[in-house]
Formats: C-alpha cells, structure tokens, sequence
C-alpha cells in the first residue's frame, strides 16, 4: 500500500465514520495529502483489487443473462489494455475518445486509460463515426475506441478485438485489446 492510498483510506474511513453528524464532518474532515502523482488506477484501485475476488462489475445482458467480473479481473484486464494502448502511442496527457455502450470494455479501457495518465473523453454512443471524428480533429483527440468499429490511435486505424487473456485471475474471459487491420479500410 502507497503513502497516498493510505491517506486516502484513513480519510474515507473517517467520512464513514462521522457520516451521520454534518457539523462534525464539516470542522473535522481535511483532503488527504496523496502526493503529486496520485494515480486512482495505481493507488486505490489496484491496492482493493489485487487478489480479490469479490465481484467489481456485473452487467446484466438484453436477454436477461448477467455476465460478473471480479476486482481482480478488472485490474488484469486493464492492465492489458493499458500495456497494448501505451504500445501504440497513447502517452500522459493524451486524449481518447471513448464511445462504448454498457459493457465491460468500456471500465476496462477507462482504467486502462487511467493507469496511462490519458484524458478520457466519454462519448455517448449516440454520436456517430463522422461526429467522432471531428472530435479527433478538432478537440485535439490522439485517439478514439468504438466497438465493433474502426477505431485509431494516433490517427493510425485499428480494430477492436476481443481476444482471451492469458494469466493469472483471466479465467478465460473475453477482453479487448486493439489490433492492426490486415486489410485497408
């Protein structure tokens, strides 16, 4: 555990501690010092996943079916998402669109991104492939994942794919992880 999860921790613990008494929390309760370089992705999240088991993420599908990701898993996961994404360009400070529905490659890549120190540009799916690329353009985007669709990085065109997670704490579940197309557009 970091110096600044630790921080972190002690002042949530306090809040749920005095939750009830407004007054109390409003003299007592003080930002904890995290650092300069506070990731959530490194700092809390990971520092509750590692090894839990506990369910993190259930979605449940159209046709009644509920698919369940463990802390764990989602902290694998990203870290693969992370490690491929920082292979294909995406640095600190860059910005990504983001234009995925209610699934779990949405928190995948949003931790992914997290843990590479991105700008995350939530994007409803609503907009369309032309409307995501004026985003690209002119809001200065590096990079933008759609599912099912084309998707760049860089201005480079990849295609989300899903592939198996091989490794600990996978149990064979499905993530994505962008590839190069073999063909042209």
């Amino acid at each position: 555990m970091t110096n600044a999860t630790a921080a972190l921790r002690e002042a949530r613990d306090h809040l749920l501690h005095v939750r009830t008494a407004y007054d109390e929390v409003a003299t007592s309760f003080h930002w904890p010092d995290v650092g300069p370089a506070f990731n959530f992705a490194f700092d809390w999240f990971d520092a509750i996943a590692r090894g839990n088991q506990r369910p993190a993420l259930v979605l449940a599908e159209e046709h009644g079916s509920t698919a369940s990701y463990t802390l764990h898993d989602m902290a694998y996961r990203s870290d693969k998402v992370a490690v491929y994404l920082a292979a294909q360009g995406v640095r600190r400070g860059d910005s990504v669109v983001v234009m995925l529905g209610n699934q779990v490659e949405l928190r995948e890549s949003m931790l992914a991104l997290i843990r590479l120190g991105a700008v995350i540009m939530p994007t409803t799916t609503a907009v369309g492939t032309s409307t995501s690329s004026i985003a690209l353009k002119q809001l200065g985007s590096r990079g933008h994942l759609q599912s099912g669709r084309w998707a760049q990085v860089r201005g480079r065109p990849w295609r989300l794919s899903p592939v198996r997670c091989r490794g600990q704490g996978s149990a064979g579940r499905l993530a994505p992880l962008c590839r190069r197309p073999r063909h042209g557009l």
